[in-house]
């Protein structure tokens, strides 16, 4: 996992540092990044921001589409609830496209 700290220009030109070596160097399994930066709550395709795609490689699109009702993740249900859902909906589906 990379994180990206979105706070500073030196943790952006990290990541996007550690993406390029994970890119180049062999070894390594190849990496999904999510180009929107953030998740939501899939009822809308957001802007990509720009650094997923800065180093320059190359990028093979996929969709990842849920089953009938995922976990919202997005941010819209805060603290404690997220958890309870969480243990509530034991699984779900994923398909990659």
């Amino acid at each position: 996992t990379i994180f990206v700290d979105r706070r500073t220009a030196e943790a952006r030109a990290e990541a996007a540092n550690t993406i390029k070596r994970r890119c180049l160097e062999p070894g390594w399994p190849r990496l999904l990044v999510f180009p929107e930066g953030t998740v939501t709550n899939g009822s809308a395709l957001i802007q990509f921001r720009p650094g997923a795609f800065a180093v320059g490689e190359a990028v093979q699109p996929v969709i990842l589409r849920y089953g009938t009702r995922p976990l919202d993740v997005s941010g819209a249900v805060r603290g404690y609830e997220v958890f309870l859902y969480a243990m509530l909906q034991p699984a779900n589906s994923l398909s990659v496209e």
